[in-house]
């Protein structure tokens, strides 16, 4: 999943195994890293997050909607934005 952010794009690849990795790139004057790893998990209809350091390694929680190609997100306290899949969608859909 690619989520598009003001500063650029984010990638973040998902495990079935609840474990993610993101590459930042040109996002590390924001994130602090260009890379970081966390974990995953899924609570009622919102997927859940938490990095190792990035958001101050704190849970992170988002409602997601699919609309076509692009996914949009939505936190509990109001951000939102959106994402694309990449090649593996169907496995990110078989999973959530």
């Amino acid at each position: 999943m690619t989520l598009h952010t003001p500063g650029g794009p984010l990638p973040i690849s998902y495990s079935g195994n609840g474990t993610m990795i993101g590459r930042a790139k040109d996002l590390e004057f924001y994130t602090g890293s260009a890379f970081d790893r966390g974990t995953w998990w899924v609570v009622a209809d919102r997927v859940c997050h938490r990095w190792r350091s990035w958001l101050g390694g704190k849970e992170y929680c988002v409602t997601l909607r699919m609309d076509g190609e692009k996914v949009h997100w939505r936190s509990q306290d109001g951000y939102s934005g959106t994402a694309t899949l990449g090649a593996k969608r169907r496995v990110y859909e078989a999973g959530m």
